[in-house]
């Protein structure tokens, strides 16, 4: 696996269509991303009642994909040979979710939501696992689970770059972005991060998409995905050697 490993995160499934899913998976691949994450919940209400959000309610009544768009979405790719990753919100879909995917996705909202992170513990096998740790901080640590890959995330939509805080990344951990910005993955890469998530559209989704704030067209998804992986090549792999750009002039070096 080449680093900084790239989810791109889907950002316009609230429209509705498997025409727009489809398009998803194809600008992440023309971008470049490692893997192309949908999100999935089976009723909107037991999401609004598990954060918290008094009904009468419309919101998450979008913006998850259909379960029968499961395995047309695992076959597309696997011939676009991109990985297919998924957020779960509830511990009743798990079972769902892991017929078809990749790699898992737990957000921050859930990161400590033990019945959730139990349950795709038991079910992940040898497969990736990405918990974001927005709204923590290190006194939250012990109810998150050891084996999965922690992104440093900020819950904001968007982050303001001052609230960033990239600094905290942990080594050989990950970033997820909500800055909206191109910029944004390359620093996290050299500040320590492997592992990126970024949102990113479609070129005609409409600005009342609740991602719209923080995701990107397919055009900065592209840019995005360069900077992060020219950053990657400019940090290398952390020791300090003669590289062979340099040998040349080891001859006047002057030691005494």
């Amino acid at each position: 696996m080449t680093l900084p490993f790239i989810i791109a995160e889907a950002g316009s499934t609230h429209e509705g269509t498997l025409s727009n899913a489809i398009q998803l998976v194809h600008a992440a691949v023309e971008a470049g991303a490692d893997a192309v994450k949908f999100q999935f919940w089976s009723v909107p209400a037991r999401m609004r009642e598990r954060r918290h959000i008094s009904e009468p309610s419309l919101l998450y009544s979008e913006g998850s994909i259909r379960p029968e768009w499961f395995p047309y979405l695992k076959e597309l790719c696997a011939s676009q040979n991109i990985l297919f990753a998924c957020s779960v919100y509830l511990p009743e879909d798990v079972e769902e979710v892991s017929r078809h995917v990749d790699i898992f996705k737990v957000s921050s909202f859930e990161c400590r939501d033990r019945d959730l992170t139990r349950e795709v513990a038991r079910v992940r096998g040898e497969r990736a696992w990405f918990i974001s740790t927005g709204m923590t901080d290190e006194s939250d640590d012990r109810d998150l689970p050891r084996e999965a890959v922690y992104l440093h995330c900020v819950s904001a939509y968007p982050c303001p770059m001052e609230d960033a805080a990239l600094g905290a990344i942990e080594p050989h951990e990950g970033y997820s972005d909500h800055t909206r910005c191109v910029y944004t993955g390359g620093l996290a890469v050299a500040s320590g991060a492997d592992y990126l998530e970024v949102h990113y559209r479609l070129a005609h989704t409409s600005r009342a998409c609740p991602d719209f704030p923080v995701a990107l067209s397919p055009d900065q998804l592209a840019q995005y995905i360069f900077f992060a992986r020219t950053a990657a090549l400019a940090r290398g792999d952390g020791t300090k050697r003669i590289q062979e750009s340099e040998r040349e002039n080891l001859r006047y070096r002057v030691i005494s």
